[in-house]
């Protein structure tokens, strides 16, 4: 059995159109070493905490980082980036289920 999800956005249409307002969270993502990052609560809850860090900076999401300040996911999206046509995304801090965690494995 396979399932397909079509494509979708945590952005509205005028947030595509003029692209959203990001910053970086003071919420940090906790060390794999110090919380196994398969429960999902505690995520859940910085992810949430991200945000409205972002929203008291006048953004409107958050870029949540990891233990070393590198960029590691968003409230409820991925974070990918291309670069000299290669794709990568953070290979820390993602939730082991995520698109980004299985994107890494299929390497």
């Amino acid at each position: 059995m396979a399932f397909a999800v079509p494509f979708g956005s945590v952005a509205n249409a005028e947030q595509l159109r003029r692209a959203a307002c990001v910053s970086p969270s003071a919420t940090r993502c906790a060390s794999a070493a110090s919380i196994d990052p398969a429960n999902q609560e505690l995520p859940l809850a910085r992810l949430v905490r991200g945000l409205y860090d972002a929203y008291g900076r006048g953004a409107e999401t958050a870029l949540i980082l990891d233990f070393n300040g590198n960029v590691a996911e968003g409230p409820g999206f991925n974070v990918f980036c291309v670069k000299a046509g290669k794709l990568s995304t953070p290979a820390i801090g993602v939730l082991p289920a995520s698109p980004a965690h299985r994107l890494r494995s299929l390497r």
